[in-house]
């Protein structure tokens, strides 16, 4: 991952994670008085420290490392299913505003305007054919997904996005390099795919709640500072 993505992620509300500001109280009377969620409280509490220190913290695993790993081969397969010249946005940053942006792994253009952006998961296979499952039972799709979607849609002004379930075709241990898993499949029981449409009304819902936690980081880093000085 280049540092000039890092750094334009530093402190800002992103797509990966925005979900957590849609996570409610436990406690009714929290919920009714327009508190945050513990959850959502720790993430804006996160923003605060990358805005101090001007540091984003990266957590990464072996499930991690292999999306990673596997992502660009998702994105070409992807393309040549959709037969479609989706672009491949090596971690571009689309700025909303000065304070918040999507990276969505690829985009599709109509001359210059984005028509469509896409997420790639590459996860481990028990996940992959639960995640399938789902799509063919008609589940709606992971709400995490749903809010990272829309606000990647939000940054590039796209009507529609796509979220791309993709199974390698070998799985390789990340520490040791060897072979754990081999899937004789054909390309297109290993790829499947969920859209959603852009829904105006989340994402003026999330321009609010941007707007609320904005409020809430800045109480946050005055408080941090005073306790500094």
């Amino acid at each position: 991952m280049s540092d000039i993505w890092k750094q334009d992620r530093a402190g800002k509300w992103t797509a990966s994670e925005i979900w957590k500001l849609f996570v409610e109280p436990r406690n009714k009377a929290d919920k009714d008085a327009g508190k945050w969620s513990e959850t959502a409280d720790a993430y804006i509490t996160e923003k605060a420290v990358e805005r101090l220190t001007g540091e984003r913290q990266q957590y990464t695993n072996k499930a991690m490392v292999h999306g990673i790993m596997n992502e660009t081969d998702a994105l070409q397969y992807w393309s040549e299913v959709t037969k479609q010249n989706w672009t491949y946005t090596n971690r571009q940053f689309f700025a909303i505003d000065d304070i918040s942006g999507a990276s969505p792994d690829a985009v599709l253009y109509d001359g210059i305007d984005v028509v469509a952006v896409c997420d790639v998961k590459c996860p481990q296979f028990m996940t992959f054919f639960s995640q399938r499952k789902a799509m063919i039972e008609d589940e709606p799709i992971e709400r995490q997904y749903f809010y990272q979607l829309q606000m990647q849609m939000m940054s590039c002004k796209a009507p529609k996005g796509f979220l791309v379930y993709y199974l390698a075709k070998e799985f390789a241990n990340t520490f040791t390099g060897e072979v754990e898993h081999r899937f004789d499949l054909p390309l297109e029981q290993r790829i499947f795919f969920r859209q959603v449409d852009a829904d105006q009304a989340v994402q003026d819902e999330m321009r609010k709640k941007i707007h609320k936690a904005e409020a809430r980081c800045q109480e946050i880093i005055s408080m941090l500072k005073n306790e500094l000085l």
